[in-house]
């Protein structure tokens, strides 16, 4: 892992905060400050308590700022026939993923310039939403452009309506 200057750690922490609370931005503070490390030891060193952990975890590696390694599939290929004897699941921040958020606002506004309004809404809903299906994205994609769309007609008949013609 390429080192990381305490200048990006803390926008990192303070990125990660504002985007996803204070639960995920300390899970990533704890993971940008000491590196990989498994769930106990991020227990340990968090105040929150383990279902917290877990659902930070969760949404940080559903936005691709952690990644998550499993080493008991190591174990078990080595002829070991106890599944739960294997070692544990090591959790790692993304500085790179994290600090990129930065930009995301540009990634959309480029895309709006170059391909227009649908894909400017596919481009936000992939960079709010992380990880999701084709038929996910199809439907929220669809849901934003017809609301998109009412506010834009509403708007345009309070124009047409305005007593300052």
């Amino acid at each position: 892992m390429k080192s990381i200057s305490p200048q990006d750690i803390r926008l990192g922490e303070h990125i990660l905060t504002q985007l996803y609370g204070h639960a995920c931005g300390e899970v990533g503070s704890i993971l940008l400050n000491r590196g990989r490390l498994p769930f106990a030891n991020l227990l340990r060193m968090s105040c929150l308590t383990g279902n917290s952990i877990r659902a930070a975890l969760i949404v940080l590696i559903q936005q691709n700022c952690v990644l998550h390694s499993d080493t008991s599939l190591l174990t078990s290929q080595t002829g070991d026939s106890n599944p739960s004897s294997g070692g544990p699941e090591y959790f790692e921040a993304v500085p790179e993923e994290i600090l990129t958020r930065v930009r995301f606002g540009q990634y959309i506004n480029l895309a709006y310039q170059q391909f227009g309004i649908e894909s400017k809404l596919i481009v936000a809903c992939l960079l709010d939403n992380g990880k999701l299906r084709v038929g996910q994205l199809v439907t929220m994609v669809c849901e934003q452009y017809h609301s998109q769309r009412q506010q834009l007609d509403e708007s345009e008949d309070e124009l047409r309506h305005s007593p300052l013609k």
